[in-house]
């Protein structure tokens, strides 16, 4: 027996796959947000050192983790974690009012912060890092 006519399943399947990521190039394409040197990955401590800054300063005083739409407890975080450069907290999210809902928190420390300041954290790292993490590819 033949096929029938038309496109089969899994044509259209991949017709809207490549669809969604045209759209996606093309939304990254305006934001214009574009490094200002071809992104490499960094060695482990240059990772590090760039991803504390991004937790410290380009982020906020606090940076959620685990939740919805934020980003998840990296190996990277958990490094920082054991060095005491990061704090980890839980607090209440004050959705609904359910003390139930509980939300991960991240604090950069007085360590972390002395520690950033005597690194040289260089305009490429810190680009890698912002790519990284709307890429979702943080380590």
């Amino acid at each position: 027996m033949g096929r029938l006519a038309g496109d089969s399943i899994a044509s259209r399947r991949r017709k809207s796959w490549k669809e969604q990521v045209a759209e996606a190039r093309e939304e990254k394409a305006i934001s214009g947000d574009q490094p200002p040197e071809p992104l490499t990955a960094p060695c482990a401590a240059r990772r590090r050192m760039a991803l504390l800054w991004w937790l410290g300063a380009y982020s906020g005083e606090a940076t959620l983790v685990g939740a919805r739409g934020a980003v998840p407890l990296t190996p990277d975080m958990r490094f920082l974690l054991a060095r005491g450069y990061l704090t980890l907290s839980r607090r209440s999210s004050g959705v609904l009012a359910s003390p139930l809902r509980r939300e991960n928190e991240l604090q950069i420390t007085v360590a972390g912060q002395l520690a950033l300041t005597a690194a040289r954290v260089t305009e490429a790292e810190k680009a890698y890092i912002i790519a990284a993490r709307r890429n979702r590819m943080l380590r």
